[in-house]
């Protein structure tokens, strides 16, 4: 498979630059949780840009792209630690293809951001992808919340927002091509948010539609939102239940509906 391979090259690649030690090396702070090893930039990308970008999830210590031993040109990779995990959790978030925006992109290219680990659990993960998987993925549930065209449940929805959708279920259906990749029981990417709708907002209508009467537990509701100048809502939300049962209830109420927000949307 074509993404295993990259992937792998990308692992040795990364557990290579720890073991150079080029002089600007990031200190060994990746059991932090705060650090992120960012793939795919461009070789153009320079620090300043990188950091200005990354800066909207949170505070940075030190933003650092890899070079070259020989040339010092960078590799089209680099590390960023932020002072908070929250910060470097919100990074990967953002990140996911099936964000609003479809994941980070700058100077053209598509990044790809994952949590920078010890060359020890680089050689225990890339290990544990050789095994076949067990258990469950979850794949029923990625046929939750969709919507085909030319059925009752497509009544009244636009096609600007079927084209939308489309483009979501192929993302999601790529990335379950990973055997390693599972579907979650207790979170949702929540898209097609009205700008006006903030995290608090959110979290209550979310409390109403999923208990039905019970209490629910709301683990996380974060709304993403831009870098720049006041920090306008990117129209969609990462949330987090604490049981499966009530993820489902509220992706089943409001998923496609107009009475939530009306002409907002």
């Amino acid at each position: 498979d074509a993404d295993e391979e990259e992937e792998k090259e990308d692992e040795e690649e990364e557990e290579e630059e720890e073991k150079k030690g080029r002089g600007r090396q990031p200190p060994s702070d990746v059991g932090e949780g705060r650090t992120v090893f960012i793939r795919n930039l461009s070789f153009d990308t320079e620090e300043e840009a990188l950091g200005e970008m990354l800066q909207q999830f949170g505070d940075l210590k030190y933003v650092r792209v890899v070079l070259h031993p020989d040339t010092e040109h960078s590799k089209g990779c680099a590390f960023a630690q932020f002072l908070t995990q929250e910060a470097a959790q919100k990074c990967l978030q953002a990140a996911q293809e099936e964000s609003e925006g479809g994941g980070l992109r700058l100077d053209g290219r598509l990044l790809r951001i994952d949590l920078a680990v010890s060359r020890e659990e680089a050689q225990k993960l890339r290990g544990q992808k050789v095994k076949k998987p067990t258990g469950t993925r979850n794949l029923y549930l990625a046929r939750e919340g969709l919507i085909r065209a030319g059925t009752k449940a497509a009544e009244g929805v636009s096609d600007a927002d079927m084209a939308k959708r489309a483009r979501f279920e192929e993302l999601k259906y790529q990335k379950l091509r990973d055997q390693n990749i599972f579907v979650s029981r207790t979170r949702l990417c929540v898209h097609n948010l009205p700008k006006a709708v903030d995290s608090v907002r959110l979290r209550r209508l979310l409390l109403q539609v999923a208990g039905r009467g019970k209490a629910v537990h709301i683990k996380e509701c974060r709304v993403m939102r831009e870098l720049r100048g006041k920090g306008q809502s990117l129209g969609y939300a990462f949330v987090e239940f604490g049981e499966h049962e009530q993820a489902l209830a509220a992706l089943r109420s409001i998923n496609n509906n107009p009475r939530l927000f009306g002409a907002q949307k």
